[in-house]
């Protein structure tokens, strides 16, 4: 038995397989295993919780003690424009 490994959506996914499968039964437990996630909610639940996240992180930055710092300003805002990039991207 060995593990499969699915990326999908940035999130990887292992799924238990036996070693000796030959290639149209690897080809079906493909499709079964894009079934399961599909039926699982698990690609959207993965996006929900990166969107949880990175909408904290946004806080944490805007939190911080306010400054005159012209400089210190722009990199809070990258960190937090970067926190929406992260997931709203598309590959």
């Amino acid at each position: 038995m060995f593990l499969l490994f699915v990326y999908w959506s940035s999130v990887f996914f292992f799924f238990p397989i036996e070693i000796n499968v030959n290639l149209s039964e690897l080809s079906c437990l493909w499709i079964q295993a894009l079934e399961y996630l599909g039926k699982s909610r698990g690609i959207q639940r993965a996006r929900e919780l990166a969107a949880k996240h990175a909408n904290l992180a946004a806080a944490a930055i805007d939190s911080l003690p306010e400054t005159d710092d012209e400089e210190v300003r722009k990199s809070r805002r990258a960190l937090v424009d970067l926190t929406q990039r992260v997931i709203t991207r598309n590959k």
